[in-house]
């Protein structure tokens, strides 16, 4: 025979003492259920419940009140979709109007005179003056302009179509009397002209 170790023993003695717990406690269980009398006395049966009474509408005045507001909600939601639907047209116009003019083709860019050509009218405008500076392509009173510098005044030529714009050679010359001590290009003029003759 196989020994039996004290360890053993406790498990097998408390293996025991459960099993017949377990084994007393449902004959109690089961012999409770058995010997109840209103347990096996009663047999179940379907409940009939009360219909609840019918509720009544509501108040005609209520009702009324509750007619006319969903009534203007309704004319409230039908303006919107109104504004929604002019200003989906009004958007469409916007889109079809930027999509024809994204459609034609742009403007070529103005053809300007060159800085040589302006100084060319400058002599002509100003006979006998010289520059002072090449031409320089400038904003004049919101249009594109050659400002011309020349040893008499400062001119600004139109640079597309060449005229001019501002001749400040005139008034230089206005300015100084017309001719009483006019600086030494009228001496210049003065003595040109008296070889000449």
């Amino acid at each position: 025979m196989t020994q039996v170790t004290p360890l053993q023993r406790k498990a097998l003695l408390l293996a025991a003492a459960l099993s017949g717990f377990t084994l007393v406690l449902v004959g109690a269980v089961a012999g409770r259920i058995v010997s109840d009398p209103l347990r096996s006395a009663t047999v179940p049966t379907a409940m009939t419940l009360p219909t609840p009474p019918p509720t009544p509408g509501p108040d005609p005045v209520v009702q009324a009140l509750l007619d006319q507001r969903a009534a203007e909600y309704q004319t409230m939601i039908q303006q919107a979709n109104d504004r929604l639907a002019q200003a989906n047209r009004q958007l469409r116009q916007a889109y079809s109007a930027a999509a024809v003019a994204a459609d034609r083709p742009a403007a070529p860019p103005p053809t300007y005179l060159s800085a040589e050509r302006a100084a060319q009218i400058a002599a002509l405008v100003a006979p006998g003056a010289s520059l002072a500076q090449m031409p320089e392509l400038v904003n004049f009173q919101g249009a594109a302009a050659f400002e011309v510098v020349l040893d008499a005044g400062t001119l600004y030529i139109d640079a597309a179509s060449g005229q001019v714009l501002y001749n400040g050679v005139a008034t230089m010359v206005a300015a100084s009397g017309g001719g009483g001590g006019g600086g030494e290009h009228e001496h210049e003029d003065e003595d040109e002209e008296g070889d000449d003759g």
